[in-house]
């Protein structure tokens, strides 16, 4: 708030609208409205306070003190938090190394492949994926170490067998339907033949 000094001229008294600290400043009068009275010149005062750290909003002024504490007491918005370092468009994250198995671990997973992976067929037996075999272990095995070490010692493919039995059974129903829609096809021909041209044309 500016308020003049009454006992001495060019002077103003500012008083935090915070804390009520006050402030005395010197400040050019101007003179404005239809009385010709004598008016300090609030925008040279704002100034003024500006260049010694307050803070004007509106009409009312802020202290260093209070505009300090303002800044403390104010969240922090997701848009200031700072980013973390970044190299030539990648996180330090992304450029750190992977994380690796131990030897304990990769023991437990080639005891587990030993297990699980049909060498002579190339695939996994039964159910079992790379996911799986992970899963089975325990929860800090990652599925991407279990391939990697699958692919090096024992085959480059992933699949099981219950993959292999669907794709049989898939092959099998393509055969049966090709044959049935054939046998279907060859009935409907006779029957076109046996009544002439004209059902043949329906």
């Amino acid at each position: 708030m500016i308020a003049a000094i009454r006992s001495r001229k060019n002077r103003a008294l500012v008083t935090c609208d915070g804390c009520s600290a006050e402030l005395s400043v010197v400040a050019d009068t101007d003179t404005r409205g239809r009385l010709n009275e004598d008016r300090l010149n609030e925008g040279q005062i704002n100034a003024k306070l500006t260049a010694k750290g307050w803070r004007v909003a509106g009409r009312k002024h802020f202290c260093p003190p209070c505009v300090a504490r303002q800044r403390e007491e104010r969240p922090i918005m997701k848009s200031e938090v700072a980013a973390p370092p970044r190299i030539e468009g990648k996180s330090m994250e992304a450029l750190a190394p992977l994380r690796q198995p131990t030897r304990e671990q990769k023991r437990e997973i080639v005891a587990m492949l030993d297990m699980a992976y049909d060498t002579a067929a190339g695939r996994y037996r039964g159910a079992d994926t790379d996911k799986t075999i992970a899963e089975t272990i325990g929860p800090n095995i990652m599925p991407g170490w279990v391939a990697e070490i699958r692919e090096d010692l024992y085959g480059p493919a992933g699949e099981n067998d219950e993959m292999q039995a669907i794709r049989e059974e898939l092959g099998k129903l393509q055969r049966d339907t090709e044959a049935a829609v054939a046998g279907l096809v060859k009935r409907l021909d006779a029957i076109c033949a046996s009544v002439g041209p004209r059902a043949g044309r329906k």
